[in-house]
């Protein structure tokens, strides 16, 4: 809803809406065995090429035990529930294998092979299970199933695990983006393949509207992350309402009068309105899954979409304006039409 013309700009005007949601990429659940599998055929076939090069120069290819780690892996993979000592065993066959065919590709190197006749696809792999390989041996000496920055795909190594703690999808492998909703139209405030905390997000936003439109919003509805001590310390200086309660006081305090909690009520039923855009863009936009393997084209496909969603609106409000220009249209129609038979009436 827009202010109106005699609206004081010093004075705070609108509703921002703030959520953050986690956009799925399309990628196999991770699991660490099937990951390594994959790291350890990819140097095998980077071996492969590169032996093509330097067969005139080795006289023997280094060896692969192929057929003795791919059957390993499907006997594991398997079973419906494998025993933890069975899996790190398979895990640390995996380690060997790869350790051993990286070893061979810097061997193959020093005989006078070249990278470059990999390709640019072969190669980033090449780099990113080299990574990966690291990453997993340090887990295994750690007996851990954590690393910084962890890649949990060998063709998107951007994808990170995000943890939401939703119902049925405790963790989320995709990109966390921050929306906002301003007049039903959704702006993308940020997006990251690394989880971050969307509550430095609202001072950011907020600033934004400013510049935009040369007042503060008078209330903005997030959700109880949101609800912090610099956010309401900034929100209090600027006359700004900020609604809902921290995750502290999730039950209404007893000091609230009436009015208070229906206040409250009232912003906590605006404030689910964003949460019905992020389930429109997921379920009728291509939010739910995304499809792209590279960073921009990713980024690419989610601005689209919600540029898409937002073109959508403006298409419905001209088409009711369309309707009612065609109603107003026919109501002066049928009148001058009454009015041109009232006056043949009249004359004859």
């Amino acid at each position: 809803m827009s202010p109106p013309l005699s609206h004081d700009p010093s004075k705070n005007w609108g509703t921002l809406m703030l959520d953050a949601t986690c956009v799925p990429d399309d990628i196999p659940y991770p699991v660490d065995l099937r990951l390594l599998n994959e790291a350890r055929e990819t140097t095998e076939l980077v071996i492969d090429v590169l032996f093509k090069q330097v067969s005139d120069k080795v006289n023997r290819k280094p060896r692969c035990n192929r057929d003795k780690a791919r059957n390993l892996f499907l006997a594991i993979i398997k079973k419906k529930r494998p025993r933890k000592p069975e899996i790190r065993e398979a895990k640390r066959f995996q380690l060997n294998e790869i350790r051993r065919n990286l070893a061979a590709i810097d061997t193959l190197i020093h005989s006078g092979a070249v990278l470059l006749e990999l390709g640019s696809h072969l190669y980033r792999k090449l780099l990113v299970s080299s990574e990966v390989y690291r990453q997993q041996q340090e887990m295994y000496d750690d007996d851990s199933c954590r690393t910084a920055n962890r890649i949990v795909n060998l063709a998107k190594p951007h994808v990170r695990p995000i943890v939401r703690g939703k119902a049925g999808k405790k963790t989320e492998f995709g990109a966390k983006i921050s929306i906002s909703d301003d007049n039903g139209f959704v702006d993308l405030d940020r997006i990251s393949w690394d989880n971050y905390n969307e509550a430095n997000d609202l001072i950011r936003r907020v600033e934004q509207y400013k510049q935009e439109r040369g007042y503060f919003p008078e209330r903005v509805c997030a959700d109880a992350i949101y609800i912090t001590a610099e956010n309401k310390r900034y929100c209090t200086e600027h006359h700004i309402r900020l609604s809902g309660r921290g995750r502290s006081k999730r039950v209404a305090s007893p000091t609230e009068s009436p009015e208070q909690q229906d206040l409250f009520k009232s912003d906590l039923r605006k404030r689910s309105v964003i949460e019905g855009r992020i389930g429109t863009s997921k379920r009728k936009y291509g939010l739910d899954l995304i499809m792209t393997k590279l960073v921009e084209t990713s980024r690419s496909v989610i601005g689209m979409a919600l540029f898409v969603m937002n073109a959508e609106k403006i298409l419905r409000l001209l088409r009711l304006l369309f309707a009612l220009f065609v109603c107003v249209y026919m109501m002066f129609a049928s009148m001058t039409t009454r009015e041109r038979h009232v006056k043949r009436l009249a004359c004859n």
